[in-house]
């Protein structure tokens, strides 16, 4: 600023040239941030952009956890028939696996083993169930509670909807609501 007050020169031939001179120093001072109009236009497109990918994100986000889940279930099943080809019977848990490095889903709960064939008698009536709430499996249940970690015996209750189940005696493996 003492620039400035020194060279202004109150002489009729230099003043068009200061002038000029202020000119330039006013518009450099603009320039040097974002209005408040700008600003908000960025937020609103950041804004839309994440409401447009989220929801993508997190759909995709859950088939993923799907398909890991139902990958550990047929991982565990094929233990399970390690264990029954080696010890001539299914496991009482999940426990009696030594080769199993699985323990939680996707979504941090632990997977759910039951053993129906030659288990104890109160597990058929615990066994789960489809919707005409007959028994799914004659061997063991295996199961993820899904996302909402928690669920219930017929395939057809509300917490029950989510759950990755094992079915048909391992024939199928997938949503519950899906069976």
């Amino acid at each position: 600023m003492n620039y400035l007050m020194e060279n202004l020169s109150f002489n009729c031939e230099n003043s068009l040239n200061d002038f000029e001179y202020l000119k330039r120093l006013n518009r450099n001072s603009w320039n040097q941030g974002f209005t408040l109009i700008e600003l908000l236009i960025v937020i609103a497109i950041i804004g839309t952009l994440s409401a447009i990918a989220l929801p993508n994100y997190l759909r995709y986000r859950d088939k993923a956890n799907f398909a890991v889940a139902v990958t550990e279930i047929r991982m565990i099943e094929n233990q399970i028939s390690d264990f029954v080809i080696v010890n001539d019977q299914y496991p009482n848990s999940l426990n009696n696996l030594t080769n199993i490095s699985i323990v939680n889903d996707p979504w941090g709960n632990p997977y759910q083993y039951l053993r129906i064939n030659g288990g104890p008698p109160s597990a058929k009536g615990q066994a789960r169930k489809d919707q005409f709430l007959v028994p799914v499996n004659t061997d063991y249940d295996l199961y993820s509670m899904g996302a909402d970690g928690r669920t219930q015996t017929p395939f057809t209750a509300a917490r029950a909807r989510d759950d990755i189940v094992r079915a048909n005696d391992g024939g199928y493996v997938g949503l519950a609501s899906d069976y």
